[in-house]
């Protein structure tokens, strides 16, 4: 990766429709966001700097899943926040614009009421390989990581299928 900022907004990158959905995106954060805590949620919205479409087949590991590497002040959060036993469901709440997929996962811990939402953006394209490892193992990974690599927690997902949007 280039020099770029770690908390970098993904709209630079971006133009036209792309640009308009992930401006969209974060304003369907904030207000899912508002939803929870207004029925008394404790509510942690983050922003992927960027999402990655991991397979089997792409290192010298076999995790797969969707990477969101996260700027240093939301990875801390995270951090603070995660707990693999808690989180035990998800929600996924986007839309498909010109071959990518713009989403907010929701991580949920139910008893103690918290909400984890992560912003992102995939090309769907590149997720083709993730859907055949995913059918294969029958469940799907999410990796929250640090720019660096260092891999902060993870969600292990039986029902993946709202993660894989299908390429249009």
């Amino acid at each position: 990766m280039s020099g770029e900022s770690p908390g970098y907004d993904r709209a630079k990158q971006t133009t036209g429709a792309k640009k308009e959905a992930w401006g969209q995106l974060l304003e369907e954060l904030d207000e899912l966001a508002e939803d929870r805590q207004a029925e008394g949620w404790e509510v942690y919205p983050l922003r992927a700097g960027q999402t990655d479409t991991v397979t089997k087949d792409m290192g010298e590991h076999d995790r797969f899943g969707l990477f969101h590497v996260l700027p240093k002040s939301d990875w801390q959060t995270f951090e603070e926040v995660y707990d693999e036993e808690e989180f035990t469901e998800y929600f996924v709440y986007g839309a498909a614009v010109e071959g990518s997929m713009f989403a907010v996962t929701e991580f949920l811990d139910t008893e103690n009421k918290c909400s984890i939402m992560i912003a992102n953006q995939y090309d769907m394209t590149r997720a083709r390989g993730l859907a055949q490892n995913a059918m294969e193992e029958d469940e799907l990974y999410t990796y929250v990581r640090k720019i660096d690599g260092t891999i902060v927690g993870s969600f292990r997902h039986e029902e993946y299928e709202p993660l894989l949007a299908k390429p249009q």
